[in-house]
């Protein structure tokens, strides 16, 4: 559930928990996470749980908790690191981490510039209305998605793809 979450496994981990559709969540977690390249790109990272949350856990795990569209929240969070204001950390590149469907995911909008799925183990790649890559890599580490972003000398995407890189081979 949510207490053993923030209380026991993200305060142990070395990284953050990305959750922007959460009513408010607390530290450990965040709504996004930014980090400048060695070249200077800065990329922000945002992070949403499906809609579907509620269905799929005790709900005593998560009482008290609301979860709102995790599209909507993604596009919230991708605004606001692209609005031009200095104050709440502008970024370059954003890439939204959903645990949605890709043909969900695919549906943000066009301040996310790639997109990585993951809620029905499939092997899916789709783009979005801007035509920013969506990836949904499989399932269990068998295959990652390896996004390819070019960006111009204002750091601006230009061209962007993304493709499923198999790890394991699936057992037939």
């Amino acid at each position: 559930g949510y207490e053993d979450l923030v209380n026991r496994i993200a305060v142990e981990s070395a990284y953050s928990y990305l959750v922007s559709n959460i009513g408010v969540p607390r530290a450990p977690l965040a709504p996004h996470t930014i980090i400048e390249t060695a070249s200077g790109v800065k990329v922000g990272f945002i992070g949403a749980v499906t809609d579907q949350l509620p269905t799929l856990v005790s709900p005593t795990g998560i009482e008290g908790i609301s979860v709102t569209d995790p599209v909507a929240a993604v596009d919230a969070q991708a605004t606001l690191l692209k609005d031009g204001d200095e104050s709440n950390g502008e970024v370059d590149v954003v890439v939204a981490l959903i645990h949605e469907t890709a043909s969900i995911s695919r549906t943000v909008g066009a301040n996310v510039d790639a997109v990585v799925a993951g809620h029905t183990h499939f092997k899916n790649k789709e783009t979005t209305a801007s035509g920013a890559p969506v990836i949904e890599p499989g399932e269990y580490g068998k295959a990652f998605g390896h996004f390819t972003l070019e960006l111009d000398a204002n750091k601006n995407v230009v061209n962007a793809d993304a493709n499923v890189v198999e790890l394991v081979a699936d057992k037939q």
